[in-house]
């Protein structure tokens, strides 16, 4: 069955959806004939979306996926909203931030994301992958190792004052 529907095409080749009595069907323009040709009925359906509350990281709003997280016993289950088509790393990120967990847990995290939400978790949405490789992050910078404390290696005294040394030593002690 051919069907001339009242939008005009852009290209030749152009797939477009129309319902036909509730049930939807794919054409696809044929510029030669000036028609548009039946492919056939669209089987699949969009998933709904979840609504998410909102907190000062996360807006209120509908979200593909809110993951529950467990931070442990201590912390309990806390949800981390996502969007098909959002970076899981800046997600991974801004969730560690919300819950004051140390940033070095962000990765894992994305692997969590990109396991549970799928291949497509940050590539927008079902789009194909770029053919050159995407830039990876920068490796996180190590802490700054604190100057005085701990003490890693003993101080050495070749000459000193030994009696007011152990002096000192025990008067801190006794305190």
């Amino acid at each position: 069955m051919n069907l001339a529907p009242p939008e005009s095409p852009e290209w030749n080749g152009e797939i477009k959806m129309f319902n036909d009595n509730g049930t939807v069907f794919a054409y696809m323009w044929n510029a030669g004939a000036r028609i548009w040709d039946k492919v056939g009925e669209v089987m699949g359906s969009q998933q709904p979306k979840k609504y998410y509350d909102g907190d000062p990281v996360f807006p209120a709003g509908e979200y593909d996926f809110i993951f529950d997280v467990d931070l442990g016993a201590s912390f309990g289950t806390k949800q981390l909203p996502f969007n098909k088509g959002q970076n899981p790393l800046v997600a991974a990120e801004s969730f560690c931030s919300r819950e004051q967990i140390h940033k070095g847990n962000a990765e894992q995290i994305r692997q969590f994301i990109i396991q549970n939400a799928g291949e497509d978790a940050g590539s927008g949405g079902g789009a194909p992958a770029a053919a050159s490789p995407a830039p990876q992050p920068a490796p996180y910078p190590k802490e700054a190792e604190a100057k005085l404390f701990p003490v890693m290696q003993p101080a050495v005294f070749k000459d000193g004052k030994f009696e007011a040394i152990q002096g000192k030593i025990t008067e801190f002690n006794g305190q």
